[in-house]
């Protein structure tokens, strides 16, 4: 194998770790391969090309993942990838002797199987024991806990 495919193996492997860090999201096989395909690049250049040549495509590879890493870091590729909402919903603090087992209480929002409901005029998470419940499903309270309440659809 010539320097042709040393070259176009750490190119390649480049472009892979540069698909994992922009696109997919967590280690995939992107990345792994894209690692894989570096070192081999490399490899062959010290097997088959000489130290030297190995040296240099070791050399080279470092440069340019780390130039490329410091690019899209100063440029806005990651300002137009990531979130940039900010959740302003809240859910009301109450006193835990407000709310008691028994009251009733209507979905907020879909239950699946946590949410938000609303009772005595108190919107608090929830967690329901009878798993998707839609929102203006009425509901009654099993059990109050200090960050949220159990509940279960209200059977008439």
């Amino acid at each position: 194998m010539g320097i042709g495919a040393v070259i176009f193996l750490i190119l390649l492997g480049l472009v892979l770790i540069w698909l994992e860090l922009l696109v997919i999201p967590g280690t995939t096989i992107a990345g792994i391969g894209g690692i894989l395909l570096v070192g081999a690049g490399v490899y062959i250049a010290f097997d088959s090309v000489g130290t030297a040549a190995g040296l240099w495509a070791l050399g080279g590879a470092l440069v340019l993942l780390v130039v490329s890493i410091v690019f899209f870091l100063k440029s806005n590729t990651w300002k137009k990838l990531s979130l940039n909402d900010a959740v302003q919903s809240k859910v009301e603090y109450y006193k835990e002797d407000s709310l008691k087992p028994g009251d009733i209480a209507t979905a907020v929002s879909r239950l699946g199987p946590s949410g938000t409901v609303r009772v005595n005029d108190i919107t608090v998470e929830a967690e329901s024991l009878d798993g998707l419940i839609d929102p203006g499903t009425k509901l009654k309270i099993i059990e109050v806990r200090k960050n949220k309440v159990i509940v279960r659809t209200l059977k008439e």
